[in-house]
């Protein structure tokens, strides 16, 4: 056991060793994630280009209404963080509750929001077919993804990350096999039924998912110390712990409006800018949990030292982050960078179809470098998160636009920007919104990251 009280390791708090203790279950999670969207859009993609179009394309449109509520179930996890660190354990239990309620009755808002959404993004394109259907049974269950969420992080909070991993890496498995069943068919007893069997296979691993960690919030042990069966909803603390998402929740959906508008820019022309959006997407996509594991991980740790007042160790925690980014930098230069070929291989089977590479191994660059940008900015976004500063969220998805859609329209309709442009275009943007979530970091005094001393202001 660790001589350092408050620590989540046998590590000394915020050291290197300690983060990827942390990280490596969370990364592993989040990479099973993002590993069953790819190898699914694979399956996908092996049924027809089309359908690997529609899919990439609905799944843009699906992550206003994922991710939003699942940004705001996974506000819990800087409350357990807190409470765990500052020993308050018997008020885990009912944060908990509090944010599964919030998964269930956010069904009233996201329901009737995706049905216009569908109208608006999927009727009359080229993936009407086949992505409106699939779009319709994928927001029918949509509360299936900030509950799983919540009930995750009664568990990645008080960094117990093992069960978690075993959890999700067990349903992805579950998930991938009715894949290949649901989507391909398993001839000659069932023939595939496409991309309405990948969300048939979604809505079963999910369900399964989320019923099982019930089961173990719910047992004995969790009771007695955590207070797990205090499962009212009590108007007054549901919104306490609601509150400080909404603001980031709402300005989610802001960004990820100006993204699904950005991304409807590219499937409107068709073409090769279809292909560059489906190509780079599902790349990117997956190549997304590794700044979603290393936010998760840092506001893990940065949360449990805060609630057990160790705030020397938080620069330290942070170069810990640094280090790692630049690991996985040097790591992916090798697909992405010197050896995009193999990788184009692997998502483009169809070798008969008359392809013109060139825009997607610039793509490809792109994305690498969008990857980086991404997990910088989820380093920043970890020390926003655990102070509560959404309102600094919600105005950054509103500026948001500035940065993606404007510079997208021009690029595309008044100059003719070759398609790849689209994901420089994202990089940029990235890299810029790092760069203010730093200013506001250094404005408010929460950490310096420019000197030896360490400032923190205290948390409301």
């Amino acid at each position: 056991m660790s001589s350092h009280v408050g620590s989540l390791t046998r590590f000394s708090p915020g050291s290197l060793r300690e983060l990827l203790v942390l990280l490596f279950p969370i990364l592993l999670m989040s990479f099973s994630g993002s590993f069953l969207g790819f190898i699914e859009r694979i399956f996908v993609s092996w049924h027809s280009i089309e359908a690997l179009e529609a899919s990439l394309s609905v799944t843009y449109i699906m992550r206003m209404f994922q991710i939003s509520t699942m940004s705001i179930a996974s506000m819990a996890q800087v409350f357990v963080g807190y409470y765990n660190g500052g020993q308050e354990y018997s008020k885990i239990g009912q944060c908990v509750w509090q944010m599964i309620w919030f998964s269930i009755l956010s069904m009233l808002f996201t329901i009737p929001l995706s049905v216009g959404a569908a109208k608006f993004f999927i009727q009359g394109t080229e993936i009407d077919s086949l992505g409106y259907p699939y779009f319709l049974l994928l927001s029918s269950v949509n509360f299936l993804f900030p509950l799983g969420s919540a009930l995750s992080c009664f568990f990645l909070g008080r960094g117990k990350t093992k069960f978690i991993l075993f959890a999700t890496i067990l349903f992805c498995i579950l998930n991938l096999i009715l894949d290949r069943i649901f989507i391909l068919g398993f001839p000659p007893f069932f023939s595939g039924i496409g991309l309405i069997g990948a969300g048939i296979s979604t809505l079963i691993a999910q369900g399964l998912l989320c019923l099982t960690l019930l089961i173990v919030f719910l047992q004995n042990p969790n009771r007695e110390r955590f207070g797990t069966l205090n499962w009212a909803f009590k108007p007054s603390l549901f919104w306490h712990y609601i509150q400080p998402g909404i603001l980031r929740g709402i300005g989610r959906i802001i960004l990820l409006v100006t993204w699904t508008l950005t991304a409807h820019l590219m499937t409107s022309k068709g073409g090769d800018y279809l292909l560059v959006l489906s190509i780079g997407g599902t790349v990117s996509l997956f190549l997304a949990f590794l700044g979603d594991g290393l936010c998760q991980a840092m506001v893990t740790t940065l949360s449990n030292l805060m609630g057990a007042g160790q705030k020397g160790y938080l620069k330290k925690a942070l170069g810990s982050g640094f280090i790692f980014l630049l690991l996985v930098g040097i790591i992916l230069s090798f697909p992405l960078l010197f050896y995009p070929d193999y990788t184009l291989t692997l998502l483009i089977k169809d070798t008969s179809a008359k392809i013109n590479e060139d825009p997607l191994r610039l793509t490809l660059a792109w994305v690498w470098l969008q990857t980086i940008s991404y997990m910088l900015m989820s380093i920043l976004l970890s020390i926003i998160l655990v102070h509560k500063d959404t309102f600094f969220l919600f105005m950054m998805g509103c500026i948001n636009w500035l940065l993606l859609l404007l510079p997208v329209y021009f690029a595309l309709n008044k100059y003719g920007s070759s398609p790849d442009k689209f994901w420089l275009i994202n990089t940029l943007g990235a890299f810029i919104a790092s760069g203010i979530y730093f200013l506001r970091i250094r404005q408010k005094k929460w950490i310096s990251l420019w000197s030896d001393k360490c400032l923190f202001q205290k948390s409301v």
